[in-house]
């Protein structure tokens, strides 16, 4: 195999990739998520990870966003 020196992620690829966040706390955050009955606002996430409002508004919008395409591939 040659050596193709790029750097890879868990993410990559996809529409988390380049953000700031641990994987660690990005599946928290999508475990919290899909586990509220109602999803669950950037602000209670926020608190609930110990982040910033933005780094936990970015991410559940990016997964609202996949969520949406994929319904509407069906």
């Amino acid at each position: 195999l040659p050596d193709c020196r790029r750097e890879f992620s868990v993410t990559s690829q996809t529409a988390l990739a380049y953000h700031k966040l641990s994987f660690v706390d990005l599946l928290a955050a999508f475990y919290l998520f899909v586990n509220h009955i109602k999803g669950i606002s950037a602000i209670t996430l926020s608190r609930e990870l110990g982040i910033s409002y933005k780094s936990a508004y970015v991410p559940l919008q990016k997964l609202r966003e996949v969520l949406f395409k994929t319904r509407g591939e069906q």
